[in-house]
């Protein structure tokens, strides 16, 4: 789907008529706030998981699920005194 300069053009027109010409400034303000802020949470989320990606054998210290409960490892295993 490619915007030419028409399809951008009609946009902006319909923008200027529903908001006006005080409101658009404000709104496309907010809106380059509000996209600044997603871009650092997003680069801070991002770098807190770094140090997961570079532990080595990562995918090897992971829980599998059957050690997480102890209850489902076997129906027939006793739980010695355990309810």
């Amino acid at each position: 789907m490619n915007l030419g300069f028409p399809e951008i053009f009609i946009i902006l027109l319909m923008a200027l008529l529903l908001f006006g010409p005080r409101k658009l400034p404000e709104l496309a303000r907010s809106m380059g706030e509000a996209v600044r802020e997603f871009k650092k949470q997003v680069n801070a989320i991002r770098e807190e998981a770094k140090p997961l990606d570079d532990m080595p054998n990562a995918s090897h210290n992971r829980l599998e699920p059957d050690t997480l409960n102890p209850q489902t490892k076997g129906a027939d295993t006793p739980h010695h005194g355990r309810p």
